[in-house]
Parts: structure tokens; sequence; C-alpha cells
């Protein structure tokens, strides 16, 4: 709690505030109090004082005591005198009658229903016997004719015969015998495992210059890119050949999909960067396709060592698609 310079001056100063404004509505009294003088002035929050005064707050009331102990039960007062009953009030006179309502409107007449389907008809009832032939007699004279009745009410339908009992059902018939299991056929001979080997896919775009261009048998990325080195040894793009085998063919594809002239592209095998014999040589149309291979210029490799293939074209004019597999068995 900040003190006051002057607690006299803020007696006043207090007494002089309640006097001229009305008690506010919150619990918290606000005052700030010039370092000064003393003066204080009340003020709705101490966020308004400036420099040079302090602010302090008081609350209106002082906290709650405590509960006191509670009192002693006084003594029950004797019982007052019943009252006298009251006269019961008069009946009110019955209310007349309200007058009855209109009728309402009758509603429309629904609509009439789908006829049901028709019953089965009954079966035929069974035809009685024919009575015997009576005697002819003799041939009356011809009376006149007659006036012609009414025709007569039809008659009532017969009664439906009654449902001839169901048929008792058959035995059924003993189970056949299970058949007994055939026998086993011998296992062949395993056939001697196949070679080992690795096959290399390669797909990828020509690029923007003639080249030559190194890339690696199972590269998938387009020249224009920028992916491809243009170095002799071509390590950067050569795959790692996992197990001794041999090279034994190289099949190419090639589709001049823009027409713009035609290409001829020579694609050769690297071994660990240095030129194989291995190599052929498409003549791409414009807007044409072209094919080679090569299966007679075979080598062998050893584990560890890279194969990459050099590809030089005579026309980087047209966009064209390479697409070669090249077999290590």
């Amino acid at each position: 709690m900040t003190s006051l310079k002057s607690p006299g001056l803020l007696a006043v100063t207090l007494f002089a505030a309640t006097a001229a404004w009305a008690v506010p509505a919150s619990t918290n009294i606000a005052a700030c109090v010039n370092s000064s003088t003393g003066a204080v002035r009340i003020v709705s929050s101490t966020s308004l004082c400036v420099a040079g005064e302090t602010g302090i707050t008081w609350a209106l009331a002082g906290a709650t005591g405590p509960q006191g102990p509670a009192g002693p039960a006084g003594a029950q007062g004797p019982a007052g005198p019943a009252g006298a009953q009251g006269p019961a009030g008069v009946a009110g006179a019955q209310g007349p009658a309200g007058p009855t309502g209109a009728t309402g409107l009758t509603g429309p007449a629904g609509a009439t229903g789908a006829q049901g389907p028709i019953g089965n008809t009954g079966p035929a009832g069974a035809t009685g016997a024919q009575g015997p032939i009576g005697l002819t007699g003799a041939t009356g004279a011809q009376g006149p004719a007659g006036v012609a009745g009414p025709p007569g009410a039809t008659g009532p339908a017969g009664a439906t015969g009654a449902q001839g009992p169901q048929g008792v059902a058959g035995a059924t018939g003993p189970a056949g015998a299970n058949g007994t299991n055939g026998t086993n056929g011998a296992t062949g001979p395993q056939g001697p495992a196949g070679p080992t080997g690795f096959l290399y896919m390669m797909s990828l775009d020509n690029g923007t210059t003639i080249g030559p261009y190194f890339a690696a048998p199972n590269e998938t990325v387009s020249m224009t890119s920028g992916n491809l080195n243009y170095d002799a040894g071509g390590y950067l793009n050569a795959v790692i050949v996992p197990d001794a085998c041999t090279v034994n063919y190289i099949k190419v594809g090639t589709y001049n999909y823009y027409d713009n002239g035609a290409d001829t592209t020579t694609f050769t095998v690297l071994h660990n960067g240095t030129a194989t014999s291995m190599s052929c040589v498409t003549a791409t149309p414009s807007g044409g396709k072209a094919t080679c291979n090569d299966t007679t210029h075979t080598f062998t490799v050893a584990a560890g060592d890279t194969l990459s293939i050099e590809i030089q074209q005579t026309n980087d004019t047209p966009y064209v698609m390479y697409s070669s597999a090249l077999a290590c068995q």
C-alpha cells in the first residue's frame, strides 16, 4: 500500500470527493496522489495518473467478518384460538350455451384403388353319371307358339372340389462308396539352372547439340536437361556391373517424333570408359522410326567394372526418342 505525505489533506479531499460525487458502482476507489503537494484526486482508474502522481486504491467495504455463533432457540408460544368458519359463497349462474359452429366442407372423394388380381380358377367338378334314356312318347299335336318368357337367373357357381392329398416322398437311396485315391506321379528331374545376367534398359531424348553424350545403359532422363556428361570417361553416367558376365548384344530403337529433318545416330558401348567394338547406327527419317543391333562383338566384364553408352548424332534439330537394351549374361 502506498503511503501518503499528508493524511489530513487526504481526509479532507476524500470528504470533498464523496460530497461532490455519487458513490461509484465499483467496489474499489481509485485515486492519484500528487507526490509534491499530497493533493488527492479521485479517478476511475489509476491508469489515469500522470507524472508526479502515485496511484492508490482502497475498497469501499471491509472484508466480511466471521459468522457469529447461533443464538439459543426461543420458547414456543401458546397456540392462538381457531378462527370462525366463514359462510359458503353463492353459486354463480350457469352461462348460456355457445352457438353451434358451421359444418365443414366435405373433402373430395379418394381415388379408386387398382383392381386386385383375379383369383385362380378352381378345378372343374366331376361329371355326373348319365341317366337312362326314357321311352319315346307319341307325337302330340303341335301347339301354338308360346310367348317367350324372360331369361332365367344365372345359377350359383358350383363349390370348388377339395384338393387331393400330397403323395409320400420316396426314400433317399444309399450313398455310393468312395473311390480309391490315385497314386502320386513320380517327380521329374530338376532342369539345369539358367544363366545369370543383367539387362539394362535405356529411354531418353536426344540432346541440344550433336555430342557425343555418355549415358548409363539404364538412363531415363532427357539429354536436353543437362543431366548427361560429355567427358570420354563417362563415369558419371555408367552402371557398375554387380557380377562377372559377357556383354552379348545391344539393341536400339529410335523415333523422330518432331518432323524437322532426318538424324543419323551412332551408339557405342564403353567398358570402363573405353570404347569397345560393339556399336550400331540408326538412320531415322523425318517423322519416322529406325532400329539397329550388334550381337557379334561380344566381350566379358568383371564384377565392379563399368558400362556406359556413347551417343553421337548428325542433326540435333529434330526431337528423337532413343530406347535401347544392353544384355550381359
